[in-house]
């Protein structure tokens, strides 16, 4: 082996160190470079040469060789960052990027994006940014796609709302049935004593409008019917049988108090009602009073008023011919506080009257007593629970099906295809026309419990209404209609869901950031401008999805480039290149000796 063989020996490691000070130079000028991954240089000795020895056959090697320069892919730190549209991946993964108009994706660690005029997240040099698009209920759609978000948000109508509330359990009923309570045509369709608990929430129509819904809710009273008596005919017949109708505290009063104002007739003149008392006035001719039992009974059915507070009918065996004597006030004693029913509830929706344009069986309902009456209905409860029961009917819905001559409703129609029946969601849908000319707008009306189609009992939910000791009380509410909006604001979770705050008060998730990761991540690309592409050996993405790391909303993963750590490496490389610089001029030294034997 010759001796000029030492210095191409150092000439490889002159070679090999310059390249190693260039992976250092590169680590430092890129040390604020924002997801900037370090190189690391290692070496490999080359092919050596065989020589005799006197051992026999050795080897002596011929230098050293750049064997390969593997990326670092340790985290780097985080710097905060006055953008929401700044992100950095805390883990494992990179975030896809698309070259626009073409199929070309690339994988980056740099999170500084923003958005372009088209609304779409970018790059600094145009690059779109890749995720799923989301579904109204958060799930994602099937592949992934540019994110672009929605700088402008359309009207969306409610198709349903969610009203979870607890109804105070010692409740006392205050009408004796809820909707007959309503009145459309007063300055307050529903007096403040007609029911126990009401709750509003704000609905929208397909322009945006917003609209009040109130649903009203009231103890279902049932009580006892107690029979009782009260001597109406002449000579002590007892003729005429009252029964307690809506009982309670009010019920235990009743009085009825018939008058002789010497009119001039001997029939039933009026019947009118103050509070639990029936004042029903009688007339005579100045000969004695001559209406029966039979006018009395007639004249109290006939009056709605007075019908809800007692129901009348013949005594058995009478035929109300008697003769009434006027008498003062007798009282109704018998009536109970109990309710027969303690675990049902009436429940009314209501709008305001002056945006109810529905027509029912042809006619308008607007200017009428039910103008925004949209529905009626029951819910039950366990009484061991306090839960929606588990029955067949514990929700029941109704819908007003004709106006006149007297109000009907779905539930009472003997036409079964006006029946109501929860929907393939498991929900009562309530009908409702908020434009004037415009369409019927459906909405599914949710408290905490759903029966698909009423073909089985009914299931509470996660968070379904309740009938506890506690105060009556809205617990949650919702419903998915809102206004148009324009995007105010944007904020990215740590799962990649992207939401956007809008004008109109929603905030939304609409994108969910994809992240990709490799097996052998060491062997991609480097394509520069911060990003890099996959190569064969490193192989396809093996995960595209947020599980390989979290996302850092308001920050940037700056360079892993440790500057201590490069200026060792640096001493430790100059001093490689000084030595082997210290071959070849000992080399050449070397050769001059043996050039001067000559001499």
């Amino acid at each position: 082996m010759s001796i000029s063989s030492a210095m191409y020996t150092a000439i490889t490691g002159l070679s090999s160190m310059g390249e190693a000070m260039s992976v250092i130079g590169n680590n430092i000028a890129n040390v604020n470079t924002i997801g900037f991954k370090k190189s690391k240089s290692y070496f490999m000795d080359v092919m050596s040469q065989s020589t005799h020895t006197m051992a026999g056959v050795s080897q002596v090697g011929m230098g050293v060789t750049l064997g390969s320069v593997y990326n670092v892919f340790s985290q780097g730190a985080f710097q905060n960052s006055d953008e929401s549209t700044d992100l950095a991946i805390s883990g494992e993964g990179f975030f896809i990027v698309n070259k626009p108009g073409t199929e070309e994706y690339y994988y980056t660690r740099a999170g500084n994006f923003t958005l372009d005029s088209e609304g779409r997240l970018v790059t600094p040099l145009g690059y779109i940014v890749q995720g799923w698009v989301l579904d109204e209920d958060g799930e994602r759609s099937d592949t992934t796609a540019g994110i672009t978000l929605q700088t402008n948000l359309d009207a969306t109508s409610t198709s349903l709302m969610s009203i979870i509330v607890n109804l105070q359990s010692e409740a006392s009923s205050k009408s004796a049935e809820l909707w007959a309570a309503y009145d459309a045509t007063e300055d307050d369709p529903m007096p403040a004593n007609a029911y126990e608990y009401q709750t509003s929430i704000k609905t929208y129509d397909s322009l945006g409008g917003a609209h009040d819904v109130i649903v009203y809710f009231d103890l279902e009273y049932n009580p006892p019917k107690a029979a009782m008596t009260t001597d109406l005919g002449a000579g002590g017949n007892e003729n005429l049988t009252f029964t307690a109708a809506n009982g309670g505290s009010a019920g235990n009063d009743i009085a009825i108090i018939y008058e002789d104002p010497g009119a001039d007739n001997g029939g039933v003149t009026s019947v009118a009602v103050s509070g639990s008392v029936i004042t029903v006035t009688l007339g005579h001719d100045g000969s004695g009073v001559t209406a029966t039992a039979q006018d009395v009974l007639n004249a109290i059915q006939a009056s709605d008023d007075a019908s809800e507070l007692v129901e009348a009918s013949l005594a058995e065996g009478s035929d109300g011919s008697g003769l009434v004597t006027a008498m003062a006030a007798a009282s109704l004693q018998g009536g109970s506080d109990t309710n027969s029913t303690p675990n049902k509830w009436e429940y009314i929706v209501c709008c305001d009257p002056a945006e109810d344009y529905r027509t029912i069986d042809g006619a308008t309902v607007m200017g009428t007593k039910y103008a925004g009456l949209l529905m009626r209905g029951t819910i039950d409860f366990d009484p061991t629970t306090g839960q929606i029961a588990n029955t067949n009917d514990a929700v029941t819905a109704a819908k007003l099906v004709s106006l006149s001559p007297e109000p009907v409703w779905s539930d009472t129609d003997a036409d079964t295809s006006n029946d109501l029946d929860p929907n393939n969601n498991g929900y009562f849908t309530l009908d409702a026309i908020f434009i004037n000319g415009g369409a019927e707008q459906q909405i599914e009306v949710n408290f905490g419990a759903h029966n698909q189609y009423g073909l089985g009992a009914w299931e509470t939910e996660g968070l379904a209404s309740t009938q506890f000791t506690s105060q009556s009380t809205t617990v949650y509410q919702s419903q998915n209609g809102y206004s148009y909006g324009s995007l105010q604001s944007l904020s990215v979770a740590d799962d990649g869901v992207i939401y956007g705050a809008y004008s109109n008060g929603r905030i939304i998730g609409t994108h969910q950031l994809s992240l990709a990761n490799f097996r052998n991540k060491w062997a991609l690309k480097k394509e520069g401008l911060n990003m890099y592409s996959e190569t064969y050996k490193s192989g396809q993405p093996t995960e595209i999805g947020v599980d390989s790391g979290s996302i850092n909303s308001n920050a940037l993963e700056q360079s892993n480039v440790d500057l201590a750590q490069e200026f060792v490496d640096m001493i430790v490389v100059q001093r490689g290149f000084q030595a082997n610089s210290k071959i070849i001029t000992t080399t050449d030294t070397m050769l001059g000796e043996l050039i001067q034997l000559k001499h």
